[in-house]
């Protein structure tokens, strides 16, 4: 072993000691990431907060909502990218004597990696996305006041109403009178794709 590391030139030592490094931090991740333990957490860049964007609770339908939770300067990107950039200059190397088109694949290879990733993040968001509250669903439903609702538009209270099978608590606004705990009420419209626009029943 220590011959052959020995008889290794400075650039396959870089190569394979950085190889080595992500890929053992890459089982790690793995490891933790069955065990149910976040591998991102506190790893992020600083400069990576204008990229970081969540699903929200409530999804309009019209898509202007909908985030992807995903942040692209992040220490398992790092992995991904030289556990990627590693193993292909390694799997070239006795091919490819170029160093430079080595870093050249080594990179391309490396990009991709961080580009799936980014893809398996994307679809798996769409899969959670398709559980999350739709709030146009809501539309002409039924159900009751929680909290008192001012009337002519002069402030919001809130309404209990069924969407989707689940019990939401929702804000809500009327254009006719005062609306008291307790007064049935239908929903006639969305407005500003969070809140309902109510009338009494």
């Amino acid at each position: 072993m220590n011959e052959w590391w020995t008889s290794l030139e400075t650039f396959d030592r870089t190569v394979w000691a950085i190889t080595i490094v992500v890929s053992l931090i890459f089982i790690i991740q793995m490891v933790m990431s069955f065990m149910g333990v976040q591998g991102d957490t506190g790893a992020t860049a600083d400069f990576d907060s204008n990229l970081n964007t969540d699903v929200g609770d409530i999804h309009d339908g019209s898509g202007a909502g909908d985030h992807l939770p995903f942040q692209f300067f992040t220490f398992r990107n790092f992995i991904n990218f030289f556990l990627g950039f590693g193993w292909t200059i390694i799997a070239l190397r006795d091919t490819v004597h170029n160093q430079f088109i080595l870093i050249a694949w080594g990179t391309l290879v490396g990009c991709f990696m961080v580009a799936m990733v980014f893809y398996i993040f994307y679809y798996m968001t769409k899969l959670t996305a398709t559980g999350t509250m739709n709030i146009r669903n809501a539309l002409h439903g039924t159900g009751s006041v929680y909290i008192p609702i001012p009337g002519n538009k002069m402030g919001m209270g809130k309404v209990q109403i069924t969407v989707q099978g689940s019990l939401r608590e929702l804000d809500a606004i009327t254009e006719g009178d005062t609306i008291s705990t307790g007064s049935m009420i239908k929903v006639k419209e969305i407005v500003n794709g969070t809140i309902l626009l109510v009338e009494k029943v």
